[in-house]
């Protein structure tokens, strides 16, 4: 999952839109958060993780604070409220010329998605955010802001909760010989 979704970022060649549903305890939080890492380093790409509460997604940030703890990342490193961190400051590096990205971690409500955008969009246990936050969230992605302009990456993870519920309905679209157009 993690070299997928990094080798589309590099490449711009891959899905664009991911979903994971694996059981619990099975490290989807951290996976998120070490592509987080990559994509924020690398790539500079901001974006919103979006969680069912907010510890979920203070959950991610848990984790991404120990990588950016990194020396030579730490520096770079300033959190405007214990809901964003941005990077600033970056070294060009091969892929591009950007110096900044930020992530934002939010509530998936309707105010957590209001005036969220980026180019790297993470939702976590989206088997219990509302469908109609899930559809809202689509329209937070943006492409890079570098040279490539690449398109919007967007990863759903979960773990499946309910016999009818979010994630078996995407379950049930993956395995149709007719997918939805959406």
């Amino acid at each position: 999952l993690i070299w997928s979704i990094y080798h589309t970022m590099h490449t711009g060649e891959g899905p664009q839109r991911i979903v994971v549903a694996s059981s619990r305890n099975s490290m989807k939080t951290l996976s998120a958060a070490i592509i987080r890492f990559y994509s924020m380093i690398h790539f500079r790409r901001s974006g919103t993780h979006l969680a069912a509460t907010m510890d979920q997604s203070q959950s991610l940030l848990m984790y991404l604070d120990k990588f950016l703890a990194t020396p030579g990342v730490i520096e770079h490193v300033s959190v405007s409220n214990t809901k964003m961190k941005t990077l600033d400051g970056l070294p060009v590096n091969s892929f591009t010329k950007n110096s900044k990205c930020m992530l934002r971690v939010a509530v998936a409500t309707k105010a957590g998605v209001n005036s969220q955008r980026g180019s790297f969009n993470s939702k976590d246990e989206s088997e219990l955010i509302p469908p109609e936050i899930l559809r809202e969230s689509s329209f937070i992605a943006d492409r890079t802001l570098d040279e490539h302009r690449f398109g919007p990456i967007e990863l759903e993870l979960s773990s499946r909760k309910l016999a009818d519920g979010p994630i078996q309905k995407k379950m049930d679209e993956a395995t149709s010989p007719n997918p939805p157009d959406d």
